[in-house]
This record gives C-alpha cells, structure tokens and sequence, in this order.
C-alpha cells in the first residue's frame, strides 16, 4: 500500500479483492503443477549456430547449436538429442559430439574452408593473437572454437585489436549515422542499427577491409523464431512467447521504417535483407568499454564462442593492449571446445533472442532457469463497482512462474504486480 495517503478499503471491496486474490491463487497453484511437469521435459526441437539484444551486455549475443538444425536450402536437420545421465554441465556439451554433428564435420564445403582461411589470415595480419585456439565448423553456418593444446586457468586466449571491432561509434562517425542520430530516440536498439547501417553498407560495397569477417558470417538464421513459418510458429501455440516473437518482428519492422526516415537511401536494402543484419547484429554483439565510452560491438573470432555454464572464460576491452580479450577461469583440456556464457536465462529466451534451446536448462546446482509467464484478466461482467475495483486491480495481471518448487512462493513473490496501491491527491 501507498504509504502517502492511504485509505481504507470498505468491506465489499475487500471481499471482492479476497476472492479475486484466492480464485488467482488456486488457478497459478494447479497450473504451476501442470507446467512444471510440461516444462522440466520442455525443449524446442530446433536451433542453429551460435548468440539478446544488447547480447553480450555482460554476456555477449550468440547463437548456439543446441537441439536440431533448420537450414533454408537442405531443409530440417533433426539432431537426435540423447538424454545424458549426467546433469547439463556435462549433458549439454555432448551434443557437439553427437554423430549427426561429426558427420557433417566430414563434408564442409571447401569454399567455407578458403573462407575461413582468409579470415583467419585477416586477423593474423591486423595483429589478432590466439595461438593456441582453432574454430570448427560443425553444419553450415554453425561454428565454435576449441583449444589445441590444454591451457591452465587463468591465461589470455585471445587479443583482437580495436581496429578489427564494428562499433556503434563508427557508424555514428559516418554522414548517415550522423543523419541517423536524429531519430534515434524512435529506435528500439539506437545502438544496434548504428552498426546495421555500417555492415550494410560494407557488405553492398564489397571489397572492403571487413570483407573477410563478413564472409564467415552465416548466410542465415532460420533457427530464430522471427523467420518461422506458421506451421514452425504451431510448435509454441499456447505460450506467450508466440507474442513476443511478434511483439520483436514489429519492433524491428519499426526500426527498418524508422531508419527509412531518416535515410531514404536506405530503402534499397530489404526488410528481409535488414532482419538478417538485425538478426547477426543482435545476436551476436558484446557491450564493452572503449576508454570511458561504452560501445556495441562485434569481435570477430570471439563471436564463434557456443554457450555453456557455468562460464570457462571471462572477457573485457583491455585499454592498455588497445584489444578485446579473453581469459581462461579454469583449466582447459587440449581439443577442448571453449564455451562463452550467454547468462542465466529461460529457454524462452535463449530461443527468441539467440535461436537454441537448452535440453535441461539448470544450473550447476541443480536450479532450473525456466520460467513461465501466465496472464490473467477480470471477468467481463456487468459489475456497478467495476470502475472503483480498478483503483485497486487492474484489468490484466502478469506473472512469471518460476520452475523451482523451493523458490519465495511463486505467486507472492509477484504478487507486487497487482497494482493494489492507491494515492490519493
């Protein structure tokens, strides 16, 4: 309650408010029951390489490969996931090793491989350092990193230079980011589009000193659920992420027109053509600090990490190597596949925002990161003291459900959210 000017509800109102509280209360118990057992065997069917927005904020943006591939041009992939004994820690991991994975490791196509030559020719010669470091490519499009000899904890991985960073800061030091600047309080990820814009530009130009990365970059993401077709869409009927899926396709639609504004020349880039950048963009980029500024930015190279926790490496913007760097938290075997952690997170994210799921999404100490979102919404019925009962319950109630039994009461610890505070002035 609003210690302010509270008031006193009248005993209708409180038995009103009782019964909408209790009805609530054995409506979130019997579905908490139900969806903890759907979601505890819960896990997407589908997935692609490697990385949220603002991704690799603390922890970088990325895809990872997790429950199956979807490719646009051989098809779905099913990658046959097998339970492991073991927890996720070790359960997780194997899903590289499965032999779906090895198989396919066997017939990469060998302009992917001159490809990835000249990448990493690119870096060496732009003063990249990871001299004990390779990347596989598992399927198309999707990659990770793995150590060639075991490196103790505690040691630099890698040292990318600035000058091989796309940052928000260059876009914005270009005529259109300047142009773009004026509109970017309209912009949902102001940062984000700045080096949209700038990769876009790059990528048309061709030839440019960013070519290489560009190159390696996947030529899709049909693992994300934004480029779901509604038959795909069909598989999340009933959860709330099918509205968040459209809730993010309209905010990116948004920035398109937005930036179409305030570029007209920007136009002849397509939506779809702009939802892929977007997709790369937003997936894929890490938050540092550059000096005193903080920037959005892509780290060829250290964007190939997969996901996995508890996290193995650390990374930052070390100002005195003038290089984004990466460092080892524990030992690492020889043939190791160094993971990045993308955080704790629901699949529900981890699907929308980096297009993979997490077969047993816990914690190492057994906590499940699953959650689920329930709304509720007073009866539509002739009621006198409907608009007085709305200064104390809203109209629609929100909640996330967490999937761990031992958790602060998952309908108190949220029960904030029912606006039951009033002022008075």
């Amino acid at each position: 309650m609003n210690n302010e000017h509270s008031i006193s509800s009248p005993d209708w109102i409180n038995n009103n408010l009782a019964l909408v509280f209790a009805t609530a209360a054995v409506t979130l118990a019997t579905l908490f029951i139900i969806v903890s057992k759907l979601l505890s065997n819960m896990g997407v069917r589908t997935s692609k390489h490697h990385q949220p927005d603002g991704a690799h904020a603390g922890v970088a943006g990325k895809q990872v490969l997790n429950a199956a591939f979807s490719g646009a041009t051989t098809g779905p992939q099913t990658l046959a996931h097998r339970r492991s004994k073991n927890n996720s820690v070790t359960g997780d991991k194997k899903k590289f090793l499965d032999p779906t994975v090895l198989e396919t490791m066997e017939n990469i196509d060998e302009e992917d491989v001159r490809k990835f030559e000249r990448f990493n020719q690119w870096l060496e010669e732009n003063g990249s350092v990871f001299p004990n470091l390779e990347y596989k490519q598992y399927a198309d499009g999707i990659r990770g990193v793995h150590t060639t000899r075991p490196i103790p904890a505690m040691v630099q991985l890698m040292a990318i230079p600035e000058r091989c960073l796309i940052t928000d800061a260059m876009g914005r030091g270009t005529e259109q980011g300047q142009r773009l600047m004026a509109v970017e309080g309209e912009l949902s990820v102001p940062n984000h589009c700045q080096v949209i814009v700038y990769m876009m530009n790059g990528i048309e130009k061709g030839n440019t000193f960013f070519q290489p990365y560009y190159d390696v970059l996947p030529e899709n993401f049909n693992s994300f659920p934004i480029f779901w077709d509604s038959k795909k869409l069909g598989w999340l009927r009933g959860s709330s992420l099918v509205d968040e899926i459209e809730e993010r396709k309209l905010n990116m639609r948004n920035d398109y027109n937005t930036i179409c504004k305030a570029l007209p020349e920007f136009r002849r880039f397509t939506f779809k053509q702009f939802l892929w950048c977007r997709t790369a963009v937003g997936s894929r980029n890490f938050s540092i600090t550059v000096g005193n500024d903080k920037v959005t930015a892509m780290v060829p190279f250290a964007d190939m990490l997969n996901h996995f926790r508890p996290r193995e490496t650390c990374w930052r913007f070390d100002n005195s190597q003038g290089a984004f760097t990466m460092t080892s938290l524990c030992p690492l075997a020889g043939g190791h596949q160094v993971m990045d952690s993308y955080g704790k997170k629901c699949n529900s994210k981890f699907l929308l925002h980096y297009g993979f799921t997490i077969e047993d999404n816990r914690e190492a100490d057994g906590r499940c990161q699953n959650e689920v979102q329930l709304s509720f919404k007073l009866p539509d019925f002739p009621d006198p003291h409907r608009s007085l009962r709305r200064q104390f319950v809203h109209d629609t109630f929100l909640t996330r459900l967490s999937m761990n039994a031992e958790d602060d009461g998952t309908f108190a610890s949220h029960s904030s959210k029912w606006h039951t505070s009033v002022s008075v002035t």
